[in-house]
């Protein structure tokens, strides 16, 4: 799984990938930069390309997952710059309004948490990095 978290202003992530319980020797980027916007992915890494190219579309279909291998537990995050995450899943197709702080993934309670207490969205990361086995 992952860690996602967004403070308001920051936006971070873990790089972990995992298949079940085993931990893959690979590096992701759960983050990627795109037309104005920032884009996460926790869940499977496969279909990442998939939902950016569908969420860049004008013409996107709010009616069919841009991916036909997305699983239940995919979520595709979208954050702009002074405004609220927008969170999209196989069954949301019309995106959700995320207020912050906020986090995906199995370390979301950890990095939510942390910022909570006050601390930013990399550090919240860190936390779930070290406590959560999936992070």
């Amino acid at each position: 799984m992952s860690t996602i978290a967004f403070d308001g202003t920051m936006v971070a992530a873990d790089w972990l990938i995992c298949s079940g319980e085993n931990r893959c020797p690979l590096d992701f980027a759960k983050l990627r930069r795109g037309l104005g916007c920032v884009y996460g992915l926790c869940g499977s890494i496969g279909p990442f390309q998939d939902w950016i190219d569908w969420f860049e579309d004008p013409h996107r279909s709010l009616s069919q997952s841009p991916a036909s291998y997305t699983d239940e537990a995919m979520c595709f995050i979208v954050f702009r710059k002074g405004q609220h995450a927008l969170q999209f899943t196989k069954a949301m197709l019309y995106g959700v309004e995320c207020g912050f702080p906020e986090a995906w993934g199995s370390g979301r309670d950890l990095a939510i948490g942390s910022m909570e207490s006050g601390k930013n969205a990399k550090f919240a990361v860190s936390v779930a990095m070290r406590r959560d086995t999936h992070s």
